[in-house]
């Protein structure tokens, strides 16, 4: 991480999976870059694994929830961001980082339409 990095760094206040989250694997990656794709270990398990689509959630949309998306659009795998689990620390720029996501070819979605299958 660069030293300017304020937030999300490991061992600090915040950087720990929530207690209540449920693991469903013990495959967790760590990135030192917003976009998702410059993890080393997450790019070579994706692609033995031949995983193509992605559902992108977050904790600041404008920044690596952003950066992961257009990243992974412009490599040509199916994103789609889910709404309804993305934040920022500017609350008021969510609606306008939804719309980019579109723009830059992912769908946006919820939680609610991931799970009923209604994809859209």
């Amino acid at each position: 991480m660069s030293d300017g990095t304020r937030t999300f760094k490991p061992n600090t206040r915040g950087a720990e999976l929530v207690p209540d989250m449920k693991i469903m694997s013990q495959n967790i990656f760590t990135k030192c870059k917003g976009n998702a794709l410059t993890s080393e270990p997450f790019t070579d398990f994706v692609g033995k694994n031949a995983i193509n689509k992605f559902y992108l959630t977050g904790a600041d949309a404008v920044a690596c929830v952003k950066s992961t998306c257009f990243n992974m659009a412009k490599s040509g795998y199916k994103v789609a961001a889910l709404s309804d689990c993305v934040t920022s620390y500017d609350k008021r720029k969510i609606d306008e980082m939804l719309q980019y996501y579109e723009k830059v070819g992912a769908k946006v979605i919820t939680l609610n339409d991931l799970l009923s299958g209604n994809k859209q």
